[in-house]
């Protein structure tokens, strides 16, 4: 055979094709240089083509089958669908939500409106994707008011600079869904949220578009409850002619923009709704005087000013003195380092008053100057963020507010605000009462870390016999963590503890939570977050225009 290590067998039970070894019903050749190199010389082309005859009939042969098979599944897959739909369509029948009686169906329609922001105008949320479903649910969704009681309006935004038609064209679009969404609302409470493309222009043309919504909303002012405005303060313009008796169910009202100017251009009259006791509001520039709210019946007060005027804690003490119903409060103070405040005999009292959340410029003026004129006796939650003076000497004390406020269960404040001296004698000043810690890291360059000196002050020691916050149950250290791992563990294992949240800005040093699953398997609620720095890595395709498709972020 003129094939080099070409070697015909006429035997049965195997088939070359298949790693030479598979029972085969027919002679084969077997070629052991047939997955290899080699290049067979135009003789042995010839002498394979032969030898391939017999497999490459067999081979059509099996296609063919293979045909008819598929043929016969299609067949049968044809008829299971036909089958399959029939009986679905009658299931469907007997389906036990088909005989819920309406009532539970809105009740369950309600609860898929978001809990804690108003409705957008788009398909893939309800209310608007309910309808969506089939006719019945459609019907059921339209004639539901309070599926429609709750609006998110958006200021259009063109494309491009050139689209003025589009632009005309989306804003009648959203203001006469914007009509035909409240009208489905019938005497239903809105609430309602208005939204500029940008709050701090005050273009003619934003200002126009702005104007049009709010006239669109105007005729639905007697049902508003909450009403919150991003929009440049100029186009309040449009609803300063309404008057308390407009507003009768109006509760809430938050003001969000930068834009600079006083309010004093307009009444803003609804402000004095008879229900309007909560008040929000974010501006560069204002004076409490220039909004005729009813002060003393608010109930929950923010306010963020922004801009060269500061907002003190004598501004504060004054808008506490407004307002001695108030549950809820949130300050941006701005300290006057120039003014020394002396604290007075006269001690405001907030007998209400259980959550506060402070964010101060200069904390280690603000607490003393503040909290040394009030008495918060009902005080349950107080949050407080900033930094440190800049000059580092003046180490913040928070010993006026927990002498103000002797019931204090819960604290959240950014470590940024102290000194590690300070922050330990901050934990070790908490009233016993305090149940929740949460720490926070706003700034990496904080000149205090949560270290393990700080971390076993919080552990029962013989040495100590006044425990560091007994009723201690929660401790959260979002960033600057500064101890190991066994030292939390050594923690954890000397309290009774029921949430603990850590977020390293390291690797894991020592898997602990097989340590603590008995503890966990007995309530704990453990979370555990080990994120390392990421190193700055060099990329071959650093310098090319299209290097961001090749560097990960």
């Amino acid at each position: 055979m003129a094939y080099t290590g070409l070697i015909r067998a006429k035997a049965e039970g195997f088939d070359p094709l298949i790693n030479g070894l598979t029972p085969c019903p027919y002679v084969v050749s077997v070629c052991f240089k047939a997955r290899t190199n080699y290049c067979p010389r135009d003789d042995e082309i010839a002498e394979i083509q032969t030898l391939l005859v017999e497999s490459t009939l067999r081979l059509q042969h099996l296609d063919a089958e293979i045909a008819d098979l598929h043929k016969a599944i299609h067949k049968l897959a044809t008829e299971r669908a036909g089958l399959s739909a029939y009986v679905d369509a009658h299931k469907a029948l007997i389906s036990p939500v088909r005989r819920l009686p309406l009532d539970i169906i809105q009740e369950i329609f309600v609860t898929c409106l978001p809990t804690d922001r108003n409705c957008a105008m788009s398909a893939v949320e309800a209310p608007i994707l309910l309808g969506r479903i089939c006719s019945a649910w459609r019907a059921i969704s339209l004639s539901t008011p309070r599926l429609w009681a709750k609006l998110h309006v958006v200021e259009p935004f063109p494309p491009s600079p050139s689209s003025v038609a589009f632009l005309e064209k989306s804003l009648v679009q959203r203001i006469e869904t914007t009509k035909l969404w409240l009208r489905r609302s019938g005497q239903c409470p809105l609430s309602i949220s208005i939204k500029a493309t940008d709050s701090s222009t005050e273009s003619s043309v934003s200002i126009n578009q702005i104007n049009q919504i709010l006239k669109a909303l105007l005729p639905f002012a007697s049902c508003w409850e909450h009403i919150t405005f991003t929009i440049p303060f100029s186009a309040l313009a449009t609803v300063s002619h309404l008057t308390e008796a407009d507003v009768p169910m109006l509760q809430s009202v938050n003001i969000w923009q930068h834009t600079f100017g006083h309010a004093d251009r307009y009444s803003l009259g609804f402000l004095r709704g008879p229900k309007v006791n909560s008040f929000h509001i974010s501006t560069n520039a204002f004076r409490l005087a220039e909004f005729p709210l009813r002060w003393e019946r608010l109930t929950d007060v923010r306010i963020m000013r922004w801009g060269w005027e500061s907002w003190t804690s004598e501004d504060s003490l004054q808008l506490f003195s407004q307002c001695p119903q108030l549950r809820t409060c949130q300050l941006l103070v701005r300290e006057d380092v120039d003014i020394i405040s002396a604290v007075g005999e006269h001690i405001l009292e907030l007998p209400f008053l259980h959550t506060l959340h402070l964010d101060c410029e200069t904390t280690s003026l603000t607490i003393p100057r503040l909290f040394g004129r009030v008495s918060l006796p009902r005080l349950k939650n107080i949050k407080s963020s900033g930094l440190r003076d800049s000059d580092g000497t003046d180490d913040i004390s928070f010993a006026p507010l927990f002498a103000a406020a002797p019931l204090i269960e819960s604290v959240d404040v950014s470590i940024n605000m102290f000194s590690k001296l300070a922050l330990k004698e901050f934990l070790r000043d908490l009233p016993p009462t305090v149940h929740k810690i949460v720490v926070t890291q706003m700034y990496a360059s904080s000149s205090a870390n949560f270290d393990a000196e700080i971390l076993e002050s919080l552990i029962p020691s013989a040495d100590i016999p006044t425990l560091c916050c007994p009723a201690l149950q929660v401790l959260e250290i979002n960033g600057g963590c500064a101890f190991s791992d066994e030292a939390l563990l050594r923690f954890i294992q000397s309290r009774t503890l029921k949430r603990i949240v850590i977020h390293f800005s390291r690797a894991m040093q020592l898997d602990i939570r097989s340590e603590l699953q008995s503890l966990v398997q007995s309530g704990l609620h453990l979370d555990l977050v080990y994120t390392p720095p990421r190193m700055p890595q060099s990329s071959v395709w650093e310098g090319l225009p299209d290097a961001h498709l090749f560097i990960q972020p």
